[in-house]
């Protein structure tokens, strides 16, 4: 590409560092048939089955739920991804109870062609630690919702004087300046909750489940957010400063914690499908390996992300919805082109390279001329 510093056209090596995606997307990324088969990690060979959701008689321990499996490596995406049919077997793969390889099938481990076998060819990509955890649709919109959607279901609605003792406590948190934008204080509406309506109902649960202190029910939930508050504490930080290694530590015993907060919860309330054995709590497990080799867990989530699809959603307004992916496309394309050229990008032209300084110089004197007509 041309480089404007040096005035000619120059390589351009771009290491890959990781991508940021929700679970189902980092589940094609990798090839993977997602979170509903036996094994559905991507970084490590987690058996689904090992943890039943529907036998109650024969309940995970937590020694289980907090175990390491053995890891995926570069490797084993690329045998999977040399054999179309994905038959060819992993020699190191999940082991046995006595440590021996089982030597199953990429197929039987949850391999399959989605099209993105392409992104091997970056030796810099490496499937099993480049997808880090998403906390968003991990924490909030997936223990989070479990728990908050089980209080209301299981414990509030068929009670509706303890319902409105829960909305009486929530609205005293109504002029904390943290509850500024729109928040359905309401849990009747669980169902249509949004990642930030649960970042902000984690804040303050933890702390109103504490005076319900003579309900049985409610206690034996209050263990559970008060570990998440304590997750979220930990995993919403933008930087670290000193003494990341205690961080770390923090971080793995605080998912060991809630591990086992979340087991004792299962087995007091009986559920059959258990939260314990959800893939997403598994998950978690592997953030501390995301934040040790890419930073605080903020640097890759994708919340901004999905707040662009308000932007996006605005936008097909004003459009007669007949091409709405090409509207969008040249809309925002725009967008970003001014945003290039205003930062005195450049671009090639024709047959050469060209600095596009007039192009910004004139950018420049029109917002300058506006902003001062506005001020006038």
């Amino acid at each position: 590409m041309y480089s404007a510093e040096h005035k000619e056209d120059v390589l351009v090596y771009a290491p890959l560092l990781l991508i940021e995606a929700d679970n189902l997307c980092h589940s094609d990324l990798c090839c993977l048939k997602g979170l509903k088969t036996l094994y559905c990690c991507c970084s490590c060979y987690f058996h689904n089955k090992v943890t039943p959701r529907n036998s109650p008689n024969d309940p995970p321990s937590t020694e289980v739920l907090n175990a390491q499996y053995r890891k995926r490596t570069r490797a084993d995406y690329v045998a999977a991804s040399s054999d179309p049919d994905r038959r060819c077997r992993i020699a190191y793969g999940p082991v046995n109870a006595d440590g021996l390889p089982l030597c199953k099938t990429a197929t039987e481990l949850g391999f399959k062609k989605t099209g993105a076998e392409d992104l091997l060819k970056l030796e810099a990509f490496d499937p099993s630690q480049d997808t880090p955890v998403e906390v968003l649709h991990t924490v909030m919109l997936g223990i989070v919702k479990y728990m908050v959607q089980d209080l209301y279901r299981n414990r509030l609605k068929n009670n509706p004087d303890k319902l409105q003792q829960m909305h009486n406590a929530l609205r005293v948190y109504s002029a904390s300046k943290g509850f500024n934008r729109t928040f359905r204080r309401q849990l009747t509406y669980t169902g249509s909750f949004v990642g930030r309506d649960f970042k902000q109902l984690i804040k303050v649960l933890p702390i109103i489940l504490t005076t319900f202190k003579n309900d049985e029910g409610l206690q034996v939930v209050a263990p559970v957010f008060v570990q998440l508050g304590k997750l979220s504490s930990v995993v919403f930080m933008r930087s670290v400063e000193r003494h990341f290694d205690d961080y770390l530590e923090e971080v793995r015993r605080t998912i060991a914690d809630l591990t086992r907060e979340i087991h004792v919860f299962d087995e007091v309330s009986g559920n059959n499908d258990r939260l314990c054995s959800k893939p997403k709590l598994h998950i978690l497990h592997h953030l501390p390996d995301n934040i040790k080799r890419f930073g605080c867990a903020l640097h890759f989530e994708s919340e901004k992300g999905e707040q662009f699809n308000k932007f996006i959603r605005e936008h097909l307004f004003h459009t007669n919805r007949h091409s709405i992916l090409c509207d969008v496309a040249r809309k925002f394309g725009k967008q970003i082109a001014l945003r290039h050229v205003i930062d005195n990008g450049s671009w090639p032209l024709a047959e050469r390279a060209k600095k596009a300084g007039e192009a910004w110089e004139k950018c420049r004197t029109f917002l300058v001329r506006s902003s001062c007509r506005v001020c006038r």
